[in-house]
């Protein structure tokens, strides 16, 4: 489980309801009333409208992103239709097959237990001989991370909310737990919706990775050096107005705003980045022993999921994914009977996620305080007996990052406050344009024209690496369902 922020201040709460808002938009706009997550492993979401059909489709994981690779769109589809395609690629890339045959479909929102019922018999038809097992209580990995949620926060959240909600965080990253609990369902599918059209079918962990980072590199070589021309009329035709308080230097201000944005940007990055290594830290050998005891595992049972889990990398999400598959494959009777066991197995595969929720937590405080003592910095003198509102707006900005990362949910908090940087720059941009005469902005902007043509290599070199990265994750998910459907002929 990943931890998330309480805000520290009135102002940042106030900046989330706004961005959500703006964010959600209304029902109508996508139409969903339904969120279905299946689990075979691939996990797959799909997003229904009133009348069952599927307006987005959202790849969980790696596995679900080979399963729909190359494969026409889900969209449009009837919900049972979807389902049976779904399955259909399960079996034909031997996700289901003897050694894992459980399914488990969670319904979240106005669908009810018959198209539940619809589903199931989908894969029956698609997977006959293979003695399918069906759950909708969620699987194990999905109730450990919501019951760990609720346990934190106070909440009541069912699994079906809480994977939607998961996804709409990963859509918006100024959402806390707390405010997604809060919120109907049919916003947060709007959230999800939304975010869905945008996301390629081709991007992989390692797409996204390299996309940030050609991003980052094309922003460091071409925004800072165009945001800096704004200046230019404030540094020479009314350097004396700026000098004597007769003229605000806006042109500071707004570099203020973006330079703060994108600082704020690289300290986000870094903290995810930090954030992904912790989640690769490895689990105890004594944990790996207590879930196999509390199983009642024979020694060749425990040789064996000792192996698969290291083989895995033996990480939480190994041990998530072997549990899945295990209880998923059970009956309902057989899981029952056991309960106890499997809070058992829950305890110990939580209390190694609460370490790296530590690590990741010390990172971020580490990672924000050295943030806000960086944009501090970025202050020009040449403002600061000048613009004191502006002055004392950043400032608290920065305040409530430092009060934040002592909180519960400093990334979501950090997102928060580069939405507010950004749209204070735009307001900014407003205002400059108002306080500058005609001729002002048509300097600036031949300018930037001129900077714009100079940095055409850097424009050239990002839109490569883009291409390159596309290529590389097309050819990634080719070949892995490529292998998977040659093993399985």
């Amino acid at each position: 489980m990943k931890k998330t922020i309480r805000y520290s201040a009135a102002a940042l709460s106030a900046l989330m309801t706004l961005s959500l808002f703006g964010a959600c938009g209304s029902k109508d706009e996508t139409g969903a009333v339904s969120y279905i997550g299946i689990d075979v492993n691939p996990s797959v979401s799909l997003l229904l409208d009133k009348n069952d059909k599927v307006v987005s489709v959202v790849a969980e994981n790696e596995d679900a992103q080979v399963l729909l690779y190359g494969e026409a769109s889900l969209v449009g589809m009837d919900a049972e239709d979807a389902a049976k395609k779904i399955a259909e690629l399960s079996v034909e890339l031997g996700y289901l097959n003897e050694d894992n045959k459980g399914v488990n479909i969670t319904v979240e929102g106005k669908a009810g237990g018959d198209l539940t019922n619809d589903i199931q018999a989908a894969f029956q038809s698609s997977a006959q001989g293979l003695g399918l097992n069906f759950s909708t209580e969620g699987t194990f990995s999905a109730n450990r991370k919501t019951q760990a949620v609720n346990a934190e926060y106070g909440l009541n959240l069912s699994v079906g909310k809480f994977r939607l909600i998961v996804d709409a965080r990963a859509a918006d990253g100024t959402l806390t737990w707390e405010a997604a609990a809060d919120m109907d369902v049919s916003e947060l599918l709007d959230i999800v919706a939304e975010a869905a059209e945008t996301v390629e079918p081709y991007a992989t962990a390692a797409y996204n990775t390299a996309k940030e980072a050609a991003a980052c590199i094309y922003e460091a070589a071409k925004g800072q050096l165009v945001d800096s021309l704004w200046m230019l009329p404030y540094n020479t035709t009314y350097v004396a107005q700026v000098l004597t308080g007769q003229k605000v230097h806006y042109g500071a201000i707004y570099n203020l705003y973006t330079g703060a944005s994108r600082v704020l940007h690289a300290g986000l990055n870094a903290a995810e980045a930090a954030e992904d290594a912790a989640e690769k830290m490895t689990v105890s050998d004594g944990t790996l022993d207590a879930i196999a005891a509390a199983l009642n595992l024979t020694e060749d049972e425990k040789a064996q999921f000792i192996a698969q889990v290291t083989e895995d990398g033996k990480t939480v999400a190994a041990l998530d994914a072997w549990l899945d598959v295990r209880f998923k494959n059970m009956t309902e009777e057989a899981r029952r009977q056991i309960a106890d066991k499997i809070a058992e197995v829950t305890e110990a595969v939580q209390a190694e996620a609460d370490k790296i929720d530590a690590s990741v937590a010390q990172e971020y405080k580490d990672a924000f305080k050295k943030l806000c003592s960086d944009l501090t910095g970025l202050i020009p003198d040449s403002i600061r007996n000048t613009a004191k509102t502006y002055l004392d707006e950043f400032s608290a900005l920065v305040t409530d990052i430092s009060e934040a990362a002592d909180g519960k949910e400093p990334k979501a908090a950090a997102y928060a406050v580069k939405e507010a940087f950004d749209k204070r720059a735009a307001s900014v941009m407003t205002d400059m344009r108002a306080d500058l005469t005609e001729e002002d902005i048509k300097t600036v902007e031949t300018a930037i024209e001129k900077v714009n043509s100079a940095l055409a290599q850097a424009e050239e070199i990002y839109r490569n690496a883009l291409e390159e990265a596309e290529t590389q994750a097309k050819e990634y998910l080719a070949a892995l369902k490529a292998a998977r459907q040659n093993e399985n002929a």
